[in-house]
Order: structure tokens, then sequence, then C-alpha cells
């Protein structure tokens, strides 16, 4: 009972009998073998009374179900588990496909999707080289987990980050790390010795140290690759900068546009804790837009530097009020410095609007809120 899922022109191809070849009619089916989604219809011939096994969907190379691979993928391309693929093919009422089927589909496909992945970043590599000035790769790299961080506690077993090229927008290289390993702990716990498998172990530090040595690792490997990278903008986090600069020479750090632009608004919103000039939020915003048309309208770094000397001496604020106070005129004076002081960094920001927007995908692919995809080997493949 139920619906079946079948591919016509194979149906209709095999709906004759296979000894006396006189059409089969459906109403003489006399039995059912499920294959998952897929299956062997039994129909008896009315002329000969033969039984002759009707297949209701194609078999691959190795003599599975098509539609059952397809299944699998699909799973992966929603983001979703077999649970949730169970549940919906239950409400559609058709036949429904092991959980271990789908495990075992998806561990095959997982190789084949890693191999398209890196023949991609390969591709991108060429273009993103062809696209630079001089061969002097930029990228913009940033990283991510699969499990929320607070702020403050980061304790996800799975990261990955990404280095984007900064012409292209294309994805160059891409890097995971993983703290724990099902198949390991399944044989640890009852004192067993773990068996060759597939390995997803490969981090044993805090979960904060994951994104600095991703970084590392996928700047060797496009260095092996024939795409070194030489500018990075990325967030201004100290040790993801210290570590490539002991491991690289040759390459430099510049911020990222989204990050220098949220700094200075923190740092707007601090000084307005002690000055009420500030309050107001249409005053911070203008103030920052400010700051923003000076980076990002010099192209050299005396540039950078003349607009953004240029910020303090106000004319008027949104309501036509200069500001007054001499100890406000001081902070933002040092904030200027500040902002100065870091001028060789914000000269021809990088974003990594690109990167976030990866991450976004990812946590669609691997729902952060699923405990079940965090713990298991699930963010390699997807």
């Amino acid at each position: 009972l139920g619906r079946r899922i079948v591919e016509l022109d194979l149906l209709a191809v095999g709906m004759y009998c296979c000894i006396c070849k006189s059409p089969l009619h459906l109403s003489n089916t006399v039995g059912e073998k499920l294959y998952g989604l897929s299956g062997i219809i039994m129909i008896r011939c009315e002329l000969c009374a033969t039984v002759t096994d009707v297949q209701t969907g194609k078999r691959g190379p190795t003599r599975s179900y098509d539609i059952n691979t397809k299944a699998a993928i699909g799973m992966i391309h929603a983001g979703i588990g077999p649970t949730h693929l169970q549940n919906f093919l239950a409400e559609c009422n058709f036949q429904s496909i092991s959980e271990n089927t789908l495990k075992k589909k998806a561990k095959e496909l997982g190789k084949q999707i890693g191999e398209v992945a890196n023949t991609s970043c390969r591709t991108a590599q060429e273009e993103e080289k062809a696209q630079s000035t001089d061969n002097n790769v930029e990228a913009c790299f940033d990283g991510g987990w699969q499990k929320r961080g607070s702020g403050w506690n980061y304790n996800s077993n799975t990261g990955h980050s990404t280095f984007i090229g900064k012409e292209s927008g294309k994805v160059l290289s891409f890097e995971l790390r993983s703290k724990a390993c099902k198949t390991c702990e399944y044989h640890q716990i009852r004192k067993e010795t773990v068996p060759d498998h597939d390995c997803h172990l490969n981090w044993h530090g805090s979960s904060k140290a994951m994104e600095a040595d991703m970084a590392v690792t996928m700047a060797h490997r496009l260095k092996d690759d024939g795409c070194e990278i030489k500018v990075v903008h990325a967030d201004n986090d100290a040790s993801i900068t210290a570590r490539l600069q002991v491991e690289f020479d040759n390459i430099s750090k510049k911020d990222d546009q989204n990050h220098a632009k949220k700094g200075i608004s923190t740092s707007l919103h601090n000084i307005s804790k002690s000055y009420r000039e500030l309050q107001k939020d249409e005053t911070r915003q203008y103030i920052l837009r400010c700051f923003m048309y000076a980076i990002k309208g010099g192209e050299t770094e005396d540039d950078i530097k003349c607009n953004l000397e240029r910020i303090v001496p106000h004319k008027s604020l949104p309501n036509g009020k200069p500001l007054t106070s001499d100890g406000l005129k001081e902070e933002l004076n040092s904030l200027v410095r500040k902002m100065i002081s870091r001028s060789e960094c914000i000269t021809d920001l990088g974003s990594t609007q690109a990167n976030d927007s990866f991450n976004q995908l990812v946590s669609v692919k691997v729902p952060k809120a699923s405990i079940r995809y965090n713990n298991k080997n699930y963010p390699k493949f997807r």
C-alpha cells in the first residue's frame, strides 16, 4: 500500500513477460520487493502464468538503486538528516528508506564531494592568479564553528575556515578541524583496538585555536599549489596574524572592511558613555561615516592619514550644531591617531562578506542548533 517512486520509461520497457513477451498488467501483481525507495514488482502473465520481475528504478554500476543515492544527495543538500527525510517520506505516504542505507550512501558520496570541491578550488586559484596584478594574490580569511560560541566560551568539536580570492570572490582553499571521532570513541569506551577507518580526528587543542592553525595550513597548501598568498584580509585576531607572519616572511595582513567599521563603531559607543554629545545614534553614525569615507577614499597611506586628520574639526553634525566638549575632542583625536597608526593595514580594505556568506551556507548544511550534526562526522562532506 502507499505511493511508489517509479521511473516510467524503465517500467514501460519491463512490462512484458520474460517468457512469452506478452504485455503485463499491474492488476496482476502478486508481490513486491522493496530496496529503499525503489524495488521490484512481481507480475503474473495472463497467458503463461509466469511471474516476471519488473524493476521500478535504475541501478548504477554497483547494482545499487540510483534513487537511494539521489535521496542521500538531497538529504545532504537540504541540510537535514535521515530522521527528517524519513518523516517527510512518511507524510507523503512513500515507502521508507533505512537510516543505515542513507548513512552508507552519504559516506560513499562524501569522498566524491570532496574531490569535486578540491577541483573547484584549483580552478578558482588559476582564475584568481589571472586576475591579480603581478601575480600578487590577495585573499580574505574567516573561520566558523558548528556550535554557537557565547563570545568568551568556544567549545565546538568542529570548525572550518576558507580563503576566498579578493578578485574572483571564489573559494581558493578550505580546511576543517575536528576534536572528535565517533568510531574512535566507540572502541575506546569498550577498551577495544580501534580498527583502520577514515578518522576525522585532527585537532587536540582549544576550539578557538583552530582558526589560526587552519589559516597556516591553507596558506602552505596554496603555496605548494603555486598560488601563494601575498596579502590576507581578515579580522583583528592577533593570533592569526602572528602565526602567519612566523610561517611566511613575505605575507602582509590588512584589515577587513566590516571588522574595521565595527571596531570604530565600538570605540564611538564606548566614548558615548562618558560624553552625552555622542549618545544619539545619528551623531555616532555620522562620525562613523566620516571615518569610513576617509579610509575608503584614500588610495595611499598618506591620503588616508590626511583624510583622517580632517575628521575632528567638524563644521556641523546632523542637527547643524558643532561639537564643543574639549574632552570629547581629545577622545576623538585619540581615535584618529589610533587609526593613523594602522594606516598600512587599512589601505585598500578587503571584505570578508563572502566568507560570512559561506559560513551562513555551512550553518544551513550543518545546523548549529543540532548537537547531532556537530558531534559526528557530518561537516567533512557537508
